[in-house]
């Protein structure tokens, strides 16, 4: 095997290392976020049981002012009562008045209905402040936690991302644009070894896809430094250096 086809073993190498710790960094970052997104759900679930209060309090105002101006009317109804000047004219006042005094009871009955709405978010309101103010501090453990593992991964990338460019800067600009490609396609795993199975008849296979791989191209890799394809995946195809020498 020549240089070319080597390098790029080595360059899938370090592109999975590279990628399995840019991986790990964003696990850690992502723990912090995580936690950041329970803290906002917990600020909008607060936010909504505050709109409830708010909503309920103007039903409560407004039924008051109802309730008050309904009770002078009451008051009226007392005072024609009073002055009825016969049976029929007190009967209809007495109506009117029994009429308005089971609306305002009805009235009493929501706005009680609606303190308690209040009272039951305000609870609600208080047990989240709790729940807040824990929350921040876990973030603040998290973070504190999270941040030397992500110094660490931070450095491992810089580290392995020098070796990336050694390696890659050995390598022809076409079979590195190639590698890239298909990287981005198969998760880093741009190269594949040619895996050989049989005793009395060898078959061989791309250990991408393990489709087959025809005697012509292994011929091709044993006796060239070229780029030789899968033509199912389109992997760069490379031969075990202890096979090759078989």
């Amino acid at each position: 095997m020549g240089p070319m086809l080597k390098g790029l073993i080595e360059l899938q190498s370090v592109e999975g290392r590279l990628r399995g710790m840019r991986a790990r960094l964003t696990r850690f970052k992502r723990a912090v976020v995580m936690q950041q997104q329970v803290l906002k759900q917990l600020e909008t679930t607060k936010q909504t049981h505050k709109d409830t209060i708010a909503d309920s309090r103007a039903d409560v105002e407004r039924l008051e002012l109802e309730l008050q101006s309904r009770d002078e009317a009451v008051n009226k109804y007392k005072d024609a009562l009073n002055k009825s000047r016969n049976n029929k004219e007190y009967v209809a006042i007495l109506t009117e008045l029994n009429t308005n005094k089971a609306d305002n009871s009805k009235i009493e009955s929501r706005i009680l209905e609606y303190l308690e709405v209040i009272e039951e978010n305000r609870k609600a309101c208080e047990q989240l402040d709790s729940d807040i103010e824990k929350q921040n501090q876990t973030i603040e453990d998290v973070k504190s936690k999270a941040a030397d593992k992500i110094a660490e991964c931070e450095a491992a990338i810089a580290e392995i991302e020098a070796q990336w460019n050694e390696v890659a800067g050995r390598l022809p600009q076409e079979a590195l644009e190639l590698f890239k490609k298909l990287s981005d396609t198969y998760d880093g795993e741009a190269v594949a070894f040619v895996q050989q199975t049989g005793n009395k008849q060898v078959s061989y296979s791309c250990g991408g896809c393990f489709m087959n791989v025809t005697a012509e191209a292994i011929s091709q890799l044993i006796s060239y430094d070229d780029i030789s394809q899968c033509k199912n995946c389109g992997r760069i195809l490379v031969i075990d250096e202890k096979n090759e020498q078989k």
